[in-house]
């Protein structure tokens, strides 16, 4: 047996582990059903979009994404509240909070969320569809 003969049975070998793997996903995917409300419920409960609204605080204030963190964090911890936000933005960045708090609640959307991320893999209905 040569060293090639070696490498192409591993090569092989390893085709058939990533078929199983497929094969076994897709029955996953086939079968499963998904609870929207609960989905909507525990990504809001827990702050998921909150990236989005960093993100958005980034590239219209130019600050670091950490101290955007910082205060999108104490507004989710505060319960999302409008005034926290503003507050705290102001606090840390030593300017006034410009975006609506109805832009705000638009950005936090797991809506818009998804479509923003217009990235091969990411969640946005156009990708989705051609998966």
């Amino acid at each position: 047996m040569k060293l090639g003969d070696n490498l192409l049975f591993t090569f092989l070998e390893s085709l058939e582990n990533a078929i199983q793997a497929l094969l076994l996903m897709n029955e996953i995917i086939n079968k499963m059903s998904v609870k929207v409300n609960r989905v909507m419920e525990l990504s809001s409960s827990t702050g998921a979009t909150t990236t989005q609204l960093a993100d958005e605080l980034v590239l219209k204030y130019g600050i670091s994404f950490r101290t955007s963190h910082e205060i999108v964090s104490t507004f989710v911890k505060n319960g999302m509240n409008y005034d926290v936000l503003s507050n705290t933005f102001k606090m840390k960045i030593d300017k006034n909070f410009e975006i609506e708090e109805l832009n705000v609640t638009h950005i936090f959307s797991h809506e818009h969320f998804v479509e923003v991320r217009k990235v091969l893999g990411g969640p946005e209905k156009q990708l989705m569809k051609k998966v």
